[in-house]
């Protein structure tokens, strides 16, 4: 599990709600209630608008939907007796669009199939067919939803509806794994309107085509067609939706001066690019609490207007807020609560992530053996649906608790099974971030020099699709990898490198976070030179930076750092003061696996102030941990695994015992 799921602010759980619904609500069309006077006098159709009107004025109490929804299947089965094509038409899409209210979809997608069956006019058919497309999505029926749309995206004459048609239908492809489908969409979209010789709408083509590289990571073919867009509409009259999404894909993965394309948004816009890292370093936790208020006051709202799958969605943003905050259980209950939820409306897409979440925040818990199961469950999930790329992530998480419990050779399996699907999809920053995992095996299993062949491809792939946060991340890698190799001057060097390229980061929180680290790097190589001073003066800074932000818990690692420093230069009492400062902030966010590293450190400590009571204590605290741990993994193998990275705490028992 990496930290830098956690570095989402709570704006970013808010565009995660909205983004999670399961596409634009498809209103429908309301039937009209005649007069009295005019009402025929056939039995069914009587029975047809009383219980058509008892459902509008149910509407206008309102009162639950499953009373509402009672009564439209009362009116339709009189329309149907009265053999009213039309009405049978409206009714069935009003009895659709309260299912897709209340969020049961596979109960919206029958209703709207049905209403395509007895549509007759094409605007009736081209609102059926939007619903089925949406309760497709919602469901992961990606296929279906590919089958059904790729025929219509030009049917309407709104520009817009194009415009969202071609996006629904390019993110259906790339869940499914084929980036050539989903670029050859946008080719269509970008013929379609150069036929039609609409600067505006020509704009707003590349612009689509370059979100799609900007999703794939490919940074700098993105920025090259956002340049000729505008040349084509340098006035900003377009559609601004895709824009703004590219400028949230593109913030915090490229450096600054790589943002010059967007340098003719509106004022508003530019406060979202140009304010965001200041207005986030000073009011970071209060903008989170501020959202999680209002995060719970929208909850009441949609519970009472029982929206299950909205109130799901907000369930999931107030998790990952307090997952920000580093507060892990109580980000864990809501996801638990999401989960529940969407089960009910059938969204496997989003119960498949949210299996997925919970197991990150338990793997963080030191709880591996759930995590594993978690994350089986929702690669079972993925599976089924056929969603390329949200297997290689879940694959990939999987690698990195196989790491942590030193079983190499499954991990790199991972690892390796995830790489092959980014290469396919073409996802090349999770490409090169697959490639630094593997690497980092390597560093382990002190194989350097395959490690830094790892390292090297993944720089050339940073490099090529524009990334500086992962060419940031590839030096630290290579700093860390020299450092273990014994050749601190070299891991200096590189720490170097990946602070450059952290300092010119465009964005919150990446940027305070990356510089921290590769500050962090650069203490631990004056250390290992002997520049205690040095070392501690580096560290400092980087603990300086990331609590000006409300970042510590994104830097543990540099207690480490400090407490070494200390170690190294006999300042024991320091490095104690240091590590049970580390301690409560550990605890605090819930990371109860780097308790034993703590403890451990403290009984070392204690050992060389001679101290040996306080040591016994300390290392005793430490395998209490362990031992909760291994006996939670349910293969002996892994028990084993576990077990031999820890050996060094058991000799240290001993050697006090004796």
């Amino acid at each position: 599990m990496t930290n830098a799921k956690h570095w989402i602010g709570g704006l970013a759980a808010l565009a995660l709600v909205v983004g999670s619904l399961g596409g634009v609500e498809v209103k429908a069309e309301t039937p009209a209630t005649a007069p009295p006077s005019a009402r025929p006098t056939d039995q069914n159709r009587v029975a047809a608008w009383k219980a058509q009107d008892e459902a509008f004025q149910l509407t206008r109490q309102k009162a639950p939907r499953k009373e509402i929804i009672a009564k439209y299947k009362e009116a339709l089965k009189y329309w149907r007796l009265a053999g009213d094509k039309r009405k049978e038409y409206l009714v069935l899409s009003n009895i659709a669009h309260e299912y897709q209210q209340r969020g049961e979809f596979p109960q919206f997608l029958k209703y709207a199939q049905l209403s395509l069956f007895v549509a007759q006019a094409p605007h009736e058919r081209t609102l059926a067919l939007s619903s089925i497309s949406l309760a497709y999505i919602a469901l992961g029926e990606y296929e279906k939803n590919a089958k059904i749309s790729k025929s219509r995206i030009f049917e309407s004459n709104d520009p817009e509806s194009i415009l969202l048609g071609v996006l629904n239908l390019a993110a259906t492809y790339y869940n499914l794994g084929d980036k050539s489908k989903a670029l050859d969409t946008f080719d269509q979209f970008i013929a379609y309107w150069n036929q039609k010789q609409e600067p505006i709408r020509q704009a707003e083509a590349l612009e689509g085509l370059s979100y799609q590289y900007f999703k794939l990571g490919e940074h700098n073919k993105g920025l090259e067609l956002v340049k000729q867009v505008n040349r084509l509409d340098p006035q900003r009259k377009r559609n601004p939706i895709i824009l703004d999404q590219g400028v949230a894909l593109s913030i915090g993965q490229v450096c600054t001066k790589q943002l010059e394309p967007f340098s003719i948004l509106p004022k508003e816009s530019q406060a979202k690019t140009e304010d965001l890292p200041a207005r986030s370093e000073s009011n970071y936790i209060q903008e989170n609490r501020r959202v999680i208020e209002q995060f719970q006051e929208r909850i009441k709202i949609v519970r009472a207007g029982e929206k299950i799958s909205l109130e799901a969605g907000m369930l999931t943003g107030l998790a990952l807020t307090h997952s920000t905050l580093g507060e892990s259980q109580t980000a864990l209950d809501y996801y638990r609560q999401a989960f529940k939820l969407d089960a009910v409306t059938g969204q496997r897409p989003r119960q498949a992530n949210t299996l997925r979440a919970i197991a990150n925040l338990l793997g963080q818990q030191g709880k591996y053996q759930e995590a594993i199961n978690y994350l089986n469950q929702s690669l079972e999930f993925q599976r089924i649906l056929k969603d390329l790329f949200d297997q290689g992530v879940t694959i990939k998480d999987i690698g990195v608790i196989y790491e942590t419990l030193a079983d190499y050779d499954a991990s790199i399996s991972a690892y390796q099974q995830a790489l092959a699907i980014f290469k396919k999809i073409g996802d090349r920053r999770r490409e090169a971030d697959t490639i630094l995992k593997i690497g980092s095996i390597y560093r382990q299993q002190k194989n350097y020099s395959l490690a830094l062949q790892q390292f090297e491809q993944a720089l050339i792939v940073a490099q090529q699709s524009g990334n500086c946060l992962v060419t940031s991340n590839v030096y630290r890698h290579m700093s860390r990898t020299y450092e273990d190799a014994g050749d601190p001057t070299k891991s200096y060097e590189y720490g170097n490198l990946a602070l450059t390229f952290a300092q010119n980061l465009s964005d919150f929180p990446f940027k305070p976070a990356s510089i921290a680290n590769a500050l962090n790097l650069m203490a631990r190589a004056k250390t290992k030179a002997g520049d205690y001073g040095a070392s501690l003066e580096l560290s400092r800074r980087s603990q300086e930076i990331t609590r000006q932000a409300n970042l510590q818990w994104a830097n543990t690692s540099v207690y480490d750092v400090i407490a070494n420093a200390y170690e190294a230069s006999k300042q024991y009492d320091q490095a104690i003061e240091t590590f049970q400062e580390k301690l409560a902030l550990v605890r605090s966010l819930g990371q109860y696996s780097e308790e034993a590293y703590i403890f451990y450190f403290l009984a070392k400590m204690e050992c060389q102030k001679g101290n040996l009571p306080t040591a016994l204590k300390h290392i005793d605290s430490a395998l209490d941990v362990i031992e909760n741990i291994r006996q939670d993994l349910l293969s002996p193998d892994l028990r084993t695994r576990f077990f031999s990275t820890k050996q060094n705490y058991y000799a240290l028992k001993i050697n006090i015992l004796t």
